[in-house]
């Protein structure tokens, strides 16, 4: 199933509120990740745990793109074996 264009991250939220603008720095986060690593935006395993990475630092208060994506890498990247660490 393919990802909803301009907000990919909405698919993930599972009913959780979030704020429109955070919503949008959250689906960067998701857009950045998955394009560092040759991910489609699709519901797949690596992409959902990619997600959930990012949906659990921002309720942790991690609310802009590239901090997040950042984050995501370096907490996933004993999970992600294709991984390299943030430039």
């Amino acid at each position: 199933m393919a990802i909803e264009n301009g907000m990919p991250i909405r698919p993930f939220l599972a009913g959780q509120a979030f704020e429109p603008e955070i919503i949008r720095e959250m689906s960067l986060a998701l857009e950045i990740v998955c394009g560092k690593f040759g991910m489609e935006l699709t519901d797949n395993p690596a992409t959902r745990v990619v997600a959930q990475k990012i949906i659990e630092l921002a309720q942790r208060g991690v609310r802009h793109a590239p901090t997040l994506s950042e984050m995501t890498i370096k907490e996933l990247k004993h999970y992600l074996p294709f991984a390299q660490k943030p430039d």
